[in-house]
């Protein structure tokens, strides 16, 4: 049997207080994520319970737009995946702009914590707040990081950056390690680090300013040639390799502190597939890119 590594599980609608302009979720398609539409409840309990059965052990609420949106859904698909599925990892997927905004927030986090989430990734661009601030654009200006990272764990929760490389932020092996360190300064427990990507789409003012962050050539062929003196441990390696996952990520170790260096969210490699992704509409998928990848 086909495993899966992760089931990825999408709030409804596609609203969003950043402004990304190379924003994935624009660049694939919708699915009819964009009709805002109720959870189909029988349809999420099928998905948890074939994600069970194909060694599913992390559960990844998401979505096409910014899942701290919506507070009561994200709270039903926790108490689903953690009390009821029993998935032993619960993870939320936010741009983390509205936690430390809104002063009841910490209590909604000590709940959904309680409820089994063990994890919150931030999905960034730099450890600096004014280099975040440029790509999210939030209106009030970038919520400071350190702040939200600390909430995060005030309220038990694990904590984990997840870092595009874009050009001009975190683009080259010293920026990376840079990336690293602040990640240990602020007991961050994961880091991982991806290079920016452009999937096939018809969306081109999307496409367009994506491709002006895509890092050049000798960008890619300096950070390439770097991890895998990483992974071989020659003399000027300063990262330890732990783990190579199923697609292709590598996780390693800098002084404490995990790093892992991934990849495309759609690719798998071998037999077995990256994730499963339940669409709000009710129908599970595999892909985020083709519609035909779809189980039911």
């Amino acid at each position: 049997m086909v495993r899966f590594e992760t089931l990825s599980v999408m709030t409804p609608g596609t609203a969003c207080n950043a402004r990304c302009p190379f924003c994935v979720a624009k660049m694939t398609p919708t699915q009819g994520t964009e009709k805002g539409l109720p959870l189909d409840i029988r349809n999420v309990r099928k998905a948890c319970r074939l994600a069970e059965m194909m060694g599913v052990t992390t559960a990844l609420i998401t979505g096409k737009g910014e899942p701290t949106l919506h507070v009561e859904d994200v709270a039903f698909y926790i108490r689903t995946l953690g009390e009821e599925s029993r998935f032993p990892l619960v993870e939320l997927q936010t741009n983390g702009i509205l936690l430390t905004r809104n002063p009841g927030f910490a209590d909604i986090l000590r709940n959904w914590h309680s409820m089994g989430l063990t994890t919150v990734c931030l999905s960034v661009a730099h450890w600096l707040d004014e280099k975040n601030h440029e790509i999210y654009q939030s209106g009030d200006g970038y919520p400071p990081l350190d702040w939200t990272i600390r909430l995060l764990h005030d309220c038990g929760l694990s904590v984990r950056l997840s870092v595009a490389g874009l050009k001009g932020y975190v683009d080259a092996p010293a920026k990376l390690i840079e990336m690293a360190d602040y990640c240990r300064a602020n007991e961050v427990e994961q880091l991982t680090w991806r290079w920016v990507t452009v999937p096939k789409s018809d969306q081109v003012e999307v496409i367009r300013a994506a491709e002006s962050f895509l890092p050049v050539r000798e960008q890619r062929s300096t950070m390439d040639a770097w991890v895998a003196r990483q992974m071989q441990g020659s003399g000027d390696a300063v990262m330890t390799p732990l783990m190579k996952l199923p697609w292709g990520a590598v996780v390693f170790d800098h002084k404490g502190q995990n790093v892992c260096i991934s990849n495309c969210l759609t690719q798998s490699t071998g037999e077995d597939q990256r994730q499963l992704i339940y669409f709000p509409d009710g129908h599970l998928r595999y892909s985020w890119v083709y519609p035909g990848a779809i189980i039911f």
